[in-house]
């Protein structure tokens, strides 16, 4: 319909046969968006047989797609500034484009100047991906690449190699988990599913060769149990015991999907987690500075020692 709208906008007189042929759909579809646009956006929408197309007979200053409420509006402006974390990105100019589109239907019923989003609303994310010329050449392969279902090499650096190892991997989702890129795919050599960072890819190129997706694949199934990036395959039922200041900082956020509190009579409280590895959940706990006590089972309160140990060593 904004396609139609912009013909009807320029005086261009277009009529159903032509909006289809430029817009590739049928008449059908025209004449029913173009009585749509008449009879429920209430646009002044009008036939000329003379010159044998539609035409605007009063001014439109603007498109009226959508009308929101207070709470909607909150909504969009959260979502502009959230899509700031995809800027330097292959998918920016796409968010950018449909947040564009959602503001220009705005009605006069709300206003907003772009200018006030950001000292109205923001994002700060500690550790984001460094977005360099290889970062967004690979990331866009690797996007296409999954969005096409094709077979994508690469060489691969891990954390403590000396040189890269070359993969081949199915690709089949990007993710970005706290403010870092990864690709999930089926590596080939190795026949099993794998997370490759993408900051750590080189060389990425598609192969042209399709692949059928797994039909038990699901970013959920993949990331369930997991409390940030890694599971271990064996799933943990962790309990840990909160002072009183952290509790008040506790309840505070949604932590994890399998996430039970209960609240102690002292007036703090202690949460169970179900985790696919101790570590990060150790990590975890340890980032509170002591506010946070493993409790139980017997391996992750030794996880969590352990960890401490590293870092006092650490700092002697």
């Amino acid at each position: 319909m904004m396609e139609i709208h912009g013909r009807l906008q320029a005086g261009r007189f277009p009529n159903a046969p032509a909006l289809a042929r430029e817009l590739e759909v049928s008449e059908k579809t025209v004449r029913r968006d173009l009585e749509y646009m008449r009879d429920s956006l209430g646009l002044p929408v009008e036939y000329d047989g003379a010159r044998r197309g539609f035409y605007y007979s009063g001014t439109v200053e603007s498109f009226p797609l959508v009308k929101i409420s207070e709470g909607e509006l909150l909504g969009l402006l959260v979502a502009r500034q959230a899509a700031e974390a995809f800027r330097g990105t292959p998918f920016a100019g796409t968010i950018e484009g449909a947040l564009k589109k959602l503001a220009a239907g705005l009605t006069d019923e709300v206003s907003v100047r772009a200018e006030d989003l950001g000292a109205a609303i923001s994002f700060r994310n500690k550790g984001a991906t460094r977005m360099d010329a290889d970062f967004l050449r690979t990331s866009a392969v690797a996007a296409q690449a999954v969005l096409a279902r094709e077979e994508l090499e690469f060489l691969y650096i891990k954390p403590l190699a000396r040189e890269a190892a070359r993969r081949r991997v199915q690709p089949y989702h990007l993710a970005c988990l706290h403010g870092l890129w990864y690709l999930v795919g089926w590596d080939l050599a190795r026949e099993g599913w794998r997370m490759f960072g993408v900051t750590r890819m080189r060389e990425a190129r598609a192969t042209g060769k399709g692949f059928g997706r797994k039909s038990d694949f699901s970013p959920e199934k993949f990331f369930g149990g997991s409390f940030g990036l890694w599971k271990s395959g064996r799933e943990t039922r962790v309990r840990v015991h909160f002072d009183a200041y952290t509790s008040a900082l506790a309840r505070e956020r949604f932590w994890h999907e399998s996430q039970e509190i209960f609240e102690q009579k002292d007036g703090t409280l202690e949460m169970e987690l179900t985790v696919g590895g101790l570590d990060e959940a150790a990590a975890w706990v340890l980032g509170f500075a002591g506010g946070a006590r493993a409790v139980r089972p017997a391996g992750f309160v030794e996880a969590v020692r352990a960890a401490a140990k590293r870092v006092a060593e650490a700092h002697e």
